[in-house]
């Protein structure tokens, strides 16, 4: 690879949108100690990469896949890709992303409504606007239902990112990219992240994904416009506006015949012909459940100020707010529609997750422990929901009240997914608490137990033993050295014995390996 090649990748950039996914929790796994080590030397990091770019010399390495829990027991291929292939990804990215952004710019806004594109002159941190624009999504769908449409085919690609077909991305690639090297280097990457058995699929969790994702459905858009049909789209949800039933069932036809060329298949749990006003139920759902509640409270409440002056001017004002943003529902109404539709309503296939996230974020905000007994028991049912749960643990000072519970799910046979603990020992880290010794005895059988844990688990568990571990923790990752998996283990060791003896730390150091650039930067920070 030449030089002049090399110097197109702009690798600062590309750390700043890395670092960005980070930050964001863009992505599923965050290793605690990689951006503190990097940044020690941020620009001696990137140089190494840039000297083997050069020298033709680099290799991405593989991307070990976390299980990441969905709703009804499914399962996401979650990747978990190094920092140094996840900088040179969104280098490559950014190289051709003038041409990627001019492919697309037809339809952002216009048809599809996530992830919109910044312009390429932009180089901020991220290649997307910061609004989430899902209302703007909905909207734009409940204005093309009053034009007419009475039926609606709401369509979901089964297994996306997984299934995508990466000898014809990287041919569109090669199509409208004149730096073909770089897309030879894409094709190591995405090659070597790909299923093994099946050669297919993206990584998921990164922004550099996203905009490779949108330009291979940008395909089924065009194809869709030129048929003169009119649609809108998130990520891999088609909403396509029909005059009658027998034009739904041909667009079904013709939308499955095009993702067949992709190498892609509609998810038939998720795929259905609705009538406008069906599809509008669901988008009002949320909004419609709330409203009786906030009408009765609200009356509940005239009632109580019935002998204060001008008692109807206040709760006339929020129900009137309210009807127009359900995120102003006076917290009574919150807790009335949370018991209404999760204490009182049985467990099964029609969990609400977004309803579960509104209004639990709306506890939240107010620090209401309102749901905190039925949170602490849907860690075994509803996986899926341990961070939405977790962060409202976190906004209603509950650690206390919930420890008990998260060490005995953590200990049980129904802890199936690495993921959740991964999440649990992660969130617990970020906390300013002393954890009781029954998680620190938890966590050791992580470390030492006679089941290899993934290294991303381990990973957290080292940190958790660098803040709260005994002495004899530190003694023991020290002993641990020699088996450690790979040099990032290794390095996670060495962060892990900063409360080691000074004495201890210097004999031991002064006898391992630190010819690796990453080890004498953990051995400065273990040092500190």
């Amino acid at each position: 690879m030449s030089s002049e090649l090399a110097n197109i990748l702009d690798l600062s950039l590309g750390w700043k949108r890395v670092k960005r996914d980070v930050t964001s929790n863009r992505v599923f796994i965050k290793h605690p100690y990689e951006i503190l080590l990097i940044e020690q030397d941020l620009e001696s990091w990137l140089n190494k990469i840039r000297q083997s770019m050069e020298e033709n010399s680099f290799s991405p390495s593989p991307a070990p896949i976390c299980e990441i829990p969905k709703p009804r027991s499914g399962i996401r291929p979650g990747s978990h890709i190094c920092m140094r292939d996840r900088v040179v990804y969104a280098a490559c990215i950014e190289a051709i992303y003038s041409s990627i952004y001019d492919n697309l710019t037809w339809s952002q806004g216009k048809i599809d409504f996530s992830y919109q594109l910044l312009p390429p002159e932009k180089k901020s941190n991220s290649w997307f606007k910061s609004k989430f624009a899902w209302k703007d999504f909905n909207d734009d769908t409940k204005s093309k239902i009053d034009k007419g449409d009475e039926y609606i085919v709401v369509a979901d690609i089964c297994g996306y990112y997984e299934n995508i077909n990466l000898e014809i991305l990287l041919c569109e690639l090669q199509d409208i990219s004149s730096q073909k090297e770089l897309v030879t280097v894409l094709r190591k990457c995405l090659m070597k992240w790909a299923d093994q058995n099946s050669g297919k699929g993206i990584p998921q969790g990164y922004s550099a994904s996203d905009i490779l994702g949108k330009l291979y459905l940008n395909y089924i858009d065009y194809h869709l416009y030129e048929e003169g049909l009119i649609h809108t789209s998130w990520v891999d949800d088609f909403r396509i506006f029909c005059t009658s039933l027998s034009q739904a069932r041909q667009v079904v036809m013709f939308l499955t015949g095009l993702l067949r060329e992709r190498g892609l298949n509609l998810q038939s749990a998720k795929t259905e012909i609705c009538k406008s006003e069906k599809l509008l139920s669901k988008i009002h759902a949320l909004e419609d459940r709330l409203k009786p509640l906030v009408k009765l409270y609200t009356q509940k409440a005239l009632s109580l100020v019935a002998e204060e002056d001008n008692p109807y001017m206040p709760m006339y004002r929020i129900d009137r707010v309210f009807s127009s943003n359900p995120e102003e529902a006076p917290i009574k109404a919150i807790q009335e529609a949370f018991k209404l539709y999760f204490e009182d309503s049985p467990e099964d296939e029609n969990f609400d997750k977004s309803a579960f996230r509104f209004l639990l974020k709306r506890l939240g905000a107010v620090k209401d422990k309102f749901a905190l007994e039925y949170c602490k028991n849907i860690f075994v049912t509803q996986p899926q929901e341990t961070e939405t749960i977790l962060e409202y643990f976190r906004s209603v000072d509950g650690y206390a009240l919930v420890e008990d519970t998260l060490v005995d799910f953590l200990s049980s046979e129904d802890c199936i997914y690495d993921y959740q603990n991964y999440q649990i020992i992660e969130w617990i880290c970020n906390l300013s608490v002393q954890p009781s010794n029954k998680l620190l005895t938890l966590v050791r059988k992580f470390l030492w137990g006679e089941s290899i844990r993934p290294l991303y688990l381990r990973s957290v568990c080292w940190y958790f033993i660098d803040k709260y571990g005994s002495k004899y923790d530190l003694e023991r990752a020290k002993n641990s050295y020699p088996s450690a998996s790979d040099q990032l283990e290794q390095c996670d060791m060495i962060c892990a014995m900063r409360r080691l003896h000074k004495s201890r730390k210097d004999d031991f150091f002064r006898r391992i390996d630190t010819q690796s650039d990453m080890h004498s930067r953990a051995i400065k920070y273990a040092n500190k």
